[in-house]
């Protein structure tokens, strides 16, 4: 479970792309009074983005027992923006720069040769690059080849399309036109690995005062059909069917085009089938209670 969430956790740190605000700022508007909200970056730049991960994960098993294990996360990535095109398009490249969880803790060598550990220093190993517009959609990444298929020669999933999909729906939250105050607008995902839902994201521009815009977020999740299931070292398959909510809160300076920080509660729920060699091992109930903060450091450190 820990190696699932920390994949999620890649997936979602460009969600806080980088920033920085200047203060009073004179917000631009379209004639009709709207807003113009752009994903932007610019060739050089290096940022870092903090997450601080809390979650409680509950399993109920066959005779009606719960046990709740909480799961806590500090981790860091660097990001350093390659190049950016003529229609906006920008080339970003983004590795753990440090990570703290459980037994683990990348500025402690101490921790490194407990057997914990051992899956979370090889994921920050991997160094990933994508290719985003300004709208947040990614059209391309590479780089996280063997990170959720675990390197295995015969296996079935396409790693970069997993993480992409997951980035598309961290970083796809700008809308496709000029907005105003109150009005909403739709981002649909599917997420087939990890957390395997159908992602129904509406955004609402809450305020656009001072330069910066505020986003609240209400997401719905429902269950993915015929998605293959995540496999563990040894042929231990898990298959999920998994539901809920995610509400938020999102931050951009408008002017930058960058999102300066982001808070999320996600509650998701349903049931985790184990299965070896075919055969069903288990199904449990299970529901998670996870809340998610970001924050951003533009430049070196």
């Amino acid at each position: 479970m820990k190696h699932l969430l920390i994949l999620f956790s890649a997936s979602l740190f460009l969600f806080a792309s980088c920033g920085g605000g200047d203060a009073k700022k004179e917000d631009k508007k379209t004639a009709d009074g709207k807003i113009e909200i752009l994903n932007k970056y610019t060739k050089g730049e290096i940022f870092y983005v903090t997450l601080n991960w809390d979650e409680k994960v509950t399993s109920t098993d066959e005779k009606g027992n719960k046990n709740t294990t909480p799961i806590t996360m500090e981790s860091l990535w660097k990001y350093e923006v390659l190049d950016v095109d003529e229609n906006g398009i920008s080339t970003i490249k983004g590795k753990y720069d440090k990570m703290k969880m459980g037994a683990f803790d990348s500025d402690d060598s101490t921790t490194f040769n407990d057997p914990s550990a051992v899956m979370m220093r090889e994921m920050m190993k991997f160094e990933i690059t994508i290719e985003v517009d300004t709208r947040g959609n990614v059209l391309e990444l590479t780089g996280a080849e063997g990170m959720y298929s675990f390197g295995a020669p015969d296996s079935l999933l396409d790693d970069n399309k997993i993480m992409r999909e997951n980035m598309q729906n961290g970083m796809g939250i700008f809308p496709d036109v000029p907005v105003a105050v109150g009005e909403k607008w739709e981002k649909n995902v599917n997420i087939t690995y990890g957390y395997p839902c159908s992602y129904k994201n509406v955004y609402t521009l809450k305020s656009a005062d001072n330069g910066i815009a505020v986003i609240d977020v209400n997401s719905t999740m429902t269950p993915l059909k015929d998605v293959p299931p995540t496999v563990f070292p040894g042929g231990y398959e898990l298959y999920q069917e998994l539901s809920g909510t995610q509400t938020g809160t999102i931050e951009v300076d408008i002017e930058k085009g960058k999102v300066l920080k982001s808070s999320y509660q996600v509650n998701i729920s349903g049931t985790a089938t184990g299965k070896m060699a075919g055969k069903e091992m288990s199904k449990v109930p299970i529901a998670t209670d996870l809340k998610l903060d970001y924050t951003v450091q533009l430049g070196e450190k």
